[in-house]
């Protein structure tokens, strides 16, 4: 036990882990209560020596052997990179943000600019502004001449331009982010070294807004459901991740980021990940991490895997709702000290308004043994969204406190303390006739009645469930989660699109894929897909915002690609060709002239949030969209006028389809309802409660007596419109069904699913 300070010698020891296992925790344990001795190892870790400059002038083609000397010199590097000091996050993609200011000599590497008023030039990339800068790389806001967008560019610092270890660490960053295709991880368009100047950079999404970091920095918690929100999506983009086998190792605050209007969140910054299988360059017994919200096991130098990115998932989530990290010293030795051997302080013991239920997500994630911890972020997901549907969609900001009984009058005490019995009967009773009201469908003053579930028959009489395999064709999961799919009007084909941005042609007479389309230029998920009425083209609206077209023949692109102002959710053809139709995450509702590849109207749509779903009435007069601000509307083709606002949802609206008359238009979503209306009075002409769960697609048979509806619960059910009864429930699918469609002579219908598979029924009568 160290009773007087270490010498300078012994600290050094510390850090280049020179010293003997029991001399090394003696000291460390005296680190934790000694500020001088914190200060001085900090003063050694950072005083520019011989062991960070041997580490950055390394010229070694393959990486040495373990017991080279070099590993603890990098591993010394690495402690000072990702001390407190210099974490800095280094994919802030906001320009009006913390811009980091350089001087021109450290922007060497840059080719003089085209453009005057750029500060330099990146190959086809006009470098505008540096936004921020981190341990190894800085990034910069820039112009993309070719595809005329704005984009960020990451570039490994000069300094390490010619070492093989930190080039191939920084590549591995790029093609690691690359392999994830997800709306909640930021999107990698292109990599490049070009070995003359030794400089190795990519290109990513632009991401206007700022990171969750600068949210907490304003100070106090996140409203509750803001914080599960965050977390849910954070969680999603996780398991993307996961299932390419890749482990991010760094989820903190600066690597997530919130998007500016549409409030999205994007996750960062792999410059820490790994690759299941790739040890190549992880034993090198260094820490990788943010101290504080890294997991035990890392935090220790263990093998990680998945589970350790769910520690600190539920630290992130426990900092948004605490308004604290879970975990706080003086310095990072004091920080890891607390996250290997202290269990955090109960969420609910910093803010009294975060639910039972939330509070336990938090600390099933931060439990110390990984096999305690959910199973994956998949799961994690799915328990977040849960609670975010039980959530009031307007919450009031975090209570910071825990009121006392104390604060409340004697005489309440006093009387409570007498009747506490008879209250809680009386409390118990009011809320089981809140429940039977509210399920029963008489009242609708909560989640429960709002989203029509009742305790009964599910809409009209009882379903007939088709055979365990009734499908003609399943179509086997390929590329991720499928969004979209669609017969082409002479019902020769069936398409389909994924999370992954592939689109493939399914030939139904044959039996087989009959074609994939060639978006190699643009991994982004492709959430729509609609054929053109004499199935010569198919028109494909993408996460990057561009709307394309293709030929279903060549399956090539064709004519010029649509470029929306942001991310695309929806897109529709008109029955004769010559006008499409577009919808956005911010909202916007944008009509296309095709053959002009021009915009006919101004950008109209809905007041918030996401266009989920568009179609052209059979006419070609009107188009409807369906939108996360909880209403349908129908626009009138020839001039983008509004002809009416169909409200009554009591949340967003998932899907819209129009009959073969063009006089209803039918609509489904989160409430779990579906609701038909008529087109000339805009009135409600009914309303079904058929679905046990969320509702994501629709589509009107041939004939127009009855929608295909594909739910949250993995099955789609076969509705007649005017009786409200289920006369099929088609199930297969292991995941929620995003996507159905029924082709237009009505002998086949096809179901897409989250679990990545397309599943096609042959209809055994109309």
């Amino acid at each position: 036990m160290i009773i007087t300070c270490p010498d300078r010698e012994r600290l050094k020891g510390v850090l280049d882990s020179s010293l003997a296992d029991p001399d090394q925790a003696d000291v460390v344990n005296h680190l934790d209560s000694c500020t001088s001795c914190q200060a001085a190892l900090e003063e050694i870790a950072s005083s520019g020596s011989s062991v960070r400059e041997a580490a950055r002038a390394a010229r070694t083609e393959v990486p040495p052997a373990q017991t080279s000397a070099f590993w603890p010199a990098l591993h010394r590097v690495e402690r000072e990179i990702q001390s407190p000091a210099a974490a800095m996050d280094v994919t802030r993609a906001d320009p009006a943000g913390d811009t980091t200011h350089i001087p021109d000599r450290h922007l060497e590497f840059l080719d003089p600019p085209d453009d005057p008023a750029h500060i330099g030039q990146i190959n086809r990339f006009g470098i505008v502004e540096l936004v921020g800068r981190g341990g190894m790389g800085m990034v910069f806001r820039a112009y993309d001449h070719c595809l005329q967008r704005t984009v960020a560019v990451k570039v490994l610092d000069p300094q390490y331009g010619k070492n093989e270890m930190a080039r191939t660490r920084f590549i591995r960053e790029a093609r690691a982010a690359a392999a994830v295709a997800h709306e909640n991880v930021v999107t990698i368009h292109h990599v490049e070294c070009v070995e003359e100047k030794d400089l190795s950079f990519f290109v990513m999404q632009f991401v206007k807004g700022r990171s969750l970091q600068d949210r907490l920095d304003e100070g106090g918690p996140l409203p509750v459901r803001e914080a599960v929100r965050i977390a849910a999506q954070t969680a999603g983009g996780l398991a993307a991740a996961h299932e390419n086998g890749l482990i991010h190792r760094d989820i903190k605050p600066g690597n997530i980021l919130l998007e500016q209007g549409s409030g999205r969140v994007l996750l960062t910054d792999f410059g820490l990940a790994r690759l299941t299988e790739d040890v190549k360059l992880t034993q090198t017994g260094f820490v990788a991490g943010t101290p504080l919200y890294m997991s035990p096991e890392q935090a220790r130098g263990e093998t990680v895997d998945h589970r350790s990115d769910l520690f600190s998932l539920g630290s992130v989530l426990y900092a948004m709702l605490a308004g604290v990290p879970p975990f706080q010293g003086s310095s990072p030795f004091t920080v890891l000290k607390q996250v290997t051997d202290s269990r955090h302080r109960p969420v609910q013991d910093v803010n009294s308004a975060v639910p039972e239920s939330v509070a336990e997500i938090v600390d099933r994630l931060m439990a110390k043994d990984p096999r305690h911890r959910y199973a994956d972020a998949a799961e994690v997901a799915t328990a977040l969204n849960a609670e975010l549907a039980k959530l009031p969609p307007d919450g009031a900001a975090s209570s910071i406190s825990r009121r006392s009984s104390r604060s409340m009058p004697r005489y309440v005490r006093s009387w409570w303390r007498r009747n506490s019995s008879i209250g809680l009967i009386a409390v118990a009773a009011a809320l089981l006739l809140l429940v039977l009201s509210e399920a029963t469908g008489l009242t609708r003053w909560t989640l429960l009645g709002q989203r029509g579930r009742g305790v009964g028959n599910y809409g009209g009489q009882d379903a007939t469930e088709l055979p365990a395999t009734p499908t003609k064709f399943t179509l086997p999961a390929m590329d991720g989660a499928v969004w979209a799919v669609a017969f082409d009007p002479k019902g020769d084909y069936l398409a389909w699109a994924t999370e992954g941005g592939t689109v493939r042609l399914w030939d139904l007479k044959a039996g087989r894929i009959f074609g994939v389309l060639n978006t190699a230029q643009s991994k982004s998920p492709v959430w729509a897909i609609s054929f053109t009425r004499d199935g010569s083209r198919l028109a494909t609206g993408s996460d990057d915002g561009f709307v394309r077209l293709w030929g279903v023949q060549t399956r090539e692109q064709v004519g010029t690609e649509f470029l929306n102002p942001f991310p695309v959710r929806s897109v529709a053809m008109s029955p004769d060709g010559k006008k499409m139709a577009s919808g956005t995450r911010n909202g916007a509702v944008i009509l296309w002239d095709v053959e002009r590849a021009k915009k006919l109207h101004n950008t109209i749509g809905h007041e918030s949030g996401v266009v989920n779903s568009l179609t052209f009435s059979p006419d070609g007069k009107m188009v409807a969209s369906a939108g996360s601000d909880k209403t349908v509307r129908l626009w009138n083709v020839d001039d983008g006028s509004l002809r009416a606002n169909l409200t009554g949802h009591t949340g967003p609206v998932y899907a819209v389809a129009f009959d073969p008359t063009s006089q209803l238009v039918a609509s489904a979503g989160w409430d779990r309802t579906i609701r038909v209306w008529d087109v000339n009075s805009a009135a409600e002409r009914s309303k079904f409660d058929v679905n046990r769960d969320d509702i994501w697609s629709l589509a009107f048979c041939h004939l127009g007596k009855h929608v295909l509806a594909g739910g949250q619960d993995g099955t789609a059910r076969w509705l007649d419109i005017d009786t409200g009864n289920v006369e099929y429930v088609y199930r297969g699918h292991t995941g929620p069904v995003h996507a159905v469609a029924v082709a237009r002579d009505g002998q086949f219908i096809a179901t897409g699913s989250r679990d990545g598979t397309v599943r096609v029924y042959e209809m055994s009568k109309p």
